[in-house]
């Protein structure tokens, strides 16, 4: 389990670090060279789904919507968006952001990316995220 000194918490695997990023946000790296990458970002508190929506698509080359959508997740309002693209050296990825309201005064924006081939294996690690993650706001 890694935390941040600002009270965020999330089951990792072993060789990931986590680091702030910002005022309000921190990064959950994979392994060197993994390409895997799990970002946690203060937003203001919005409809889920209208949060998402404004997310901008830019840096996201042959960007390919595979769903956006509410789902159940705790007692938390939230939602997903499901995405390919294409890094600019070429290499597929595949992304999933979820916008979750934990109160009326607290929202993150919580991103995680991998490159495509990995995304299946990614599966049961993203999960383990999800159900562990925490935060003292």
């Amino acid at each position: 389990m890694l935390r941040t000194s600002d009270g965020l918490s999330a089951a990792v695997p072993g060789d990931w670090t986590v680091k702030r990023t910002g005022r309000t946000g921190v990064v959950f790296s994979g392994p060197k060279n993994s390409g895997q990458r799990i970002s946690v970002t203060e937003v203001p508190v919005a409809d889920p789904l209208v949060g998402l929506g404004k997310l901008s698509r830019a840096g996201l080359d042959q960007y390919s919507e595979v769903e956006v959508a509410t789902v159940d997740y705790r007692d938390w309002k939230a939602a997903d968006w499901e995405y390919t693209y294409v890094q600019a050296n070429g290499v597929p990825m595949h992304g999933l952001t979820r916008y979750v309201v934990l109160n009326g005064q607290t929202a993150y924006l919580i991103a995680f990316r991998t490159p495509d081939l990995e995304w299946e294996k990614s599966a049961e690690m993203l999960e383990i995220f999800f159900s562990t993650f925490a935060s003292t706001q």
